[in-house]
């Protein structure tokens, strides 16, 4: 991928991880037990119970973005030994 498809992508990417993070918050409420989970491409409905998974995800999408944006704006990988 070149830097203006990593661009967009990160864009996408970012948009789901307000999705998911919109969820968590709404979930968080003892009086709420499901949210219609919207993140522009697909719509889904998840349950409290998947909170896990939700978290899962959540830290998944931030581990990408962070690597899309090492990505996209030419950034290496330095491997130093600890000893």
């Amino acid at each position: 991928m070149n830097a203006t498809e990593l661009a967009a992508e990160l864009v996408i990417t970012k948009a789901h991880l307000a999705a998911l993070n919109a969820a968590i918050t709404a979930l968080q409420d003892p009086t709420v037990h499901r949210y219609d989970l919207d993140t522009g491409q697909t719509r889904t409905v998840v349950w409290r119970h998947e909170l896990p998974k939700i978290f899962q995800q959540r830290r998944e999408l931030m581990n990408e973005i962070c690597m899309m944006g090492a990505r996209k704006d030419g950034a290496g990988i330095i491997v130093q030994p600890g000893f």
